[in-house]
C-alpha cells in the first residue's frame, strides 16, 4: 500500500481521530484479521460502492480493534509515508515479499558528469565506426561505377 503506485487509497490524508488506549491484556484483534477490509480503504469496486462516510467508520473502527502502533502504520502506509518513521525501502519490500508485484514509477537516476562522459565517448567511437563503414561503401560503389563507365 505504500510503495505500489496502483493502490490508491480513497481515505483522507492523515490520522483519523480513534479512541488510542490501550487496553488491558491482548488486543480485541489482529491486523491480519482485517485485511479482508482493505478493499474498503483504497479505490476498487468495493469502495466504489460505498459512501465516504462509511469507509471512514470502517477504517476507524478497524484501527480502534487493532494495536495501537499497528493503527499508526496503518495510517502512514495509507499516506504513502511509512519512510518518515522507519528505514524502509522499495528494494527492501521487494525483497521480503518477491511474490508480490510492486508497481512503482522510480524516478530516473541522475547521471554523473563522469557518466555522461563516457556515454558520449562511446556514442563518438560507434558514429566513427559507421562513419568509416560508409566510407569503405562509397569507395566500392565509386569503383564499381568506374568499373561500369570503363564497359
Amino acid at each position: 500500500m505504500n510503495f505500489c503506485d496502483t493502490i490508491i487509497p480513497v481515505l483522507p490524508e492523515g490520522t483519523p481521530p480513534f479512541n488510542r488506549e490501550k487496553v488491558d491484556g491482548p488486543n480485541v484483534a489482529s491486523l491480519w484479521a482485517y485485511t479482508k477490509n482493505f478493499s474498503y480503504f483504497v479505490k476498487s469496486q468495493v469502495s466504489a460502492n460505498l459512501k465516504p462516510l462509511q469507509i471512514e467508520k470502517i477504517f476507524i473502527e478497524m484501527l480502534e480493534a487493532i494495536d495501537v502502533e499497528e493503527a499508526d502504520m496503518v495510517c502512514l502506509a495509507k499516506d504513502k509515508k511509512l519512510d518518515t518513521k522507519w528505514n524502509i525501502s522499495i528494494e527492501v519490500v521487494k525483497a521480503a515479499f518477491p511474490q508480490i508485484n510492486i508497481q512503482t514509477k522510480v524516478p530516473p537516476r541522475i547521471k554523473t558528469a563522469e557518466e555522461l562522459a563516457e556515454e558520449k565517448k562511446a556514442e563518438i567511437e560507434t558514429l566513427k565506426a559507421q562513419a568509416k563503414e560508409l566510407q569503405d561503401r562509397a569507395k566500392e560503389l565509386i569503383a564499381k561505377a568506374k568499373e561500369m563507365e570503363k564497359a
